[in-house]
């Protein structure tokens, strides 16, 4: 099933050490733990979606196949991670192994050897997006974040 992926959700995966870190760590570098997490969850939400639109249609703006969750996860933590060098200490090797595993099975799903749920409600026809659409100004390209 397609559902929300949050901030909550990251907020859920990460573990106390990790929480406590981020709060340090955002204190220090005088940047919100709130933004941290909304830049993680937007960054985990778009390389997902990278890999499920090869052979699926998204499902509505800032959700994920609930499938995808431990990957986005994985994703998210490694973005707050190398964002904040602070917590490079965090980032252990079983944390590197579950980063690893996320790609691959985002591989897997692209190459069809993994499947997720079809999306039963797209929402709007840009479906899947993690938030406003931005147009370059001779409207080249867009970029859905």
């Amino acid at each position: 099933m397609w559902q929300p992926y949050t901030i909550d959700n990251l907020r859920g995966a990460l573990a106390k050490a990790e929480l406590s870190g981020l709060t340090n760590a955002s204190r220090s570098a005088n940047v919100s733990q709130e933004d941290i997490l909304i830049d993680a969850v937007a960054d985990a939400r778009r390389i997902v979606l990278s890999y499920v639109r090869v052979r699926y249609t998204p499902g509505a703006r800032g959700t994920l196949p609930d499938e995808c969750f431990i990957a986005a996860n994985a994703i998210a933590r490694d973005k707050i991670f190398t964002r904040l060098p602070e917590l490079s200490d965090l980032n252990g090797e079983t944390r590197k192994a579950q980063l690893r595993e996320a790609y691959r099975f985002l591989e897997n799903i692209s190459k069809g050897v993994a499947h997720i749920e079809e999306a039963t409600d797209t929402g709007d026809e840009q479906g899947g997006g993690t938030g406003p659409l931005i147009s370059d100004p001779d409207n080249k390209c867009t970029i859905d974040f």
